[in-house]
């Protein structure tokens, strides 16, 4: 993990080390307490296999949204960004959690940058969806964390921002 202005930002291995049983409560560990530890204001999670994904290809892993899901929303991670799926897709904010103090989690399948690409879909958590090249910016300031997928064209095709800020 690491900061980067106003962000802490957390890699996550779900290949190797998410595999094996005890690397995984291991890597589990670390991670509550790294976000614990953490007082910067947005937190982001950056790993490959994708916990929510529509996709035609690999679909939504099921295992790594069981193990880091409810981590995530408890330490209010923001946003995930992550792949495995060869598309685009973004989430409505989710929140799996009954607990009033745990936050929704914004997740984006950012695959699309080069590969061959797979079918897109939908599902009850989609916010977007398409099977198209792209890469993905985010800026940040006090109150905000806005997300931008542009295309190889140039044009940004969706945008999202995340508000922590009340207008007064």
């Amino acid at each position: 993990s690491f900061d980067y202005g106003p962000v802490h930002i957390v890699a996550l291995d779900t290949e190797f080390a998410f595999q094996d049983a005890a690397r995984r409560q291991e890597q589990l560990r670390w991670l509550e307490a790294d976000l614990a530890a953490t007082r910067q204001p947005w937190k982001v999670a950056v790993f490959h296999r994708s916990p929510y994904s529509a996709g035609g290809e690999h679909g939504s892993d099921l295992a790594v949204r069981a193990a880091f899901g409810p981590l995530l929303e408890r330490y209010g991670v923001d946003l995930v960004l992550s792949a495995h799926e060869h598309d685009y897709e973004r989430t409505v904010p989710i929140k799996e959690s009954v607990t009033t103090t745990d936050r929704a989690v914004t997740y984006v399948v950012t695959g699309g940058g080069g590969a061959p690409l797979y079918p897109s879909s939908t599902d009850w958590w989609t916010a977007y969806s398409a099977s198209v090249h792209h890469y993905v910016k985010v800026d940040v300031s006090t109150c905000t964390l806005t997300l931008k997928t542009i295309g190889l064209d140039g044009a940004s095709f969706d945008n999202t921002t995340i508000s922590r800020c009340t207008e007064p």
